[in-house]
């Protein structure tokens, strides 16, 4: 039943940055208190602290990414969160599926962008930004599903 919950949050997360390219805290607050009560509930401390470290790991090369500018603070805090859902084994497919899904995220704004300014002859606005946080909702729920 969380992992639907945990799912929901993803969507709406993902939603909201496609809408916004902003991913409000509360959409990670909620994921991240809700993968601790998961981890609670599982009863499997072996299994808990591999996740709690891989949640520190993703923190850390996420804040390495984030101080490079290579992505944003909430994509960031979107992933790290995130990561609390995802076991140690399914974490390269989760990396894989939203790596994929991020690319096709970044073709679609620039295949949106060329039409804008070739076929409807506007400007772009600024340089071109992905909506990341959706590719991470759908890489997440992807393993969830396939977890669970």
């Amino acid at each position: 039943m969380l992992s639907v919950l945990a799912a929901l949050i993803l969507l709406a997360a993902g939603a909201t940055d496609i809408h916004s390219r902003v991913i409000p805290d509360t959409f990670s607050i909620a994921l991240l208190g809700l993968g601790a009560i998961d981890l609670l509930l599982m009863g499997d401390a072996a299994a808990a602290l591999s996740r709690v470290a891989l949640v520190a790991a993703a923190l850390a090369v996420g804040f390495a990414a984030f101080t490079t500018g290579l992505v944003g603070g909430g994509d960031v805090k979107l992933l790290t969160a995130t990561t609390i859902w995802i076991t140690p084994a399914l974490y390269p497919a989760f990396l894989m599926v939203t790596a994929l899904a991020g690319a096709l995220a970044a073709l679609l704004v620039l295949a949106v962008r060329a039409l804008r300014r070739h076929v409807l002859a506007k400007p772009a606005d600024g340089p071109p930004t992905v909506p990341y946080g959706a590719a991470i909702a759908l890489g997440a729920c992807t393993i969830l599903f396939l977890e669970r």
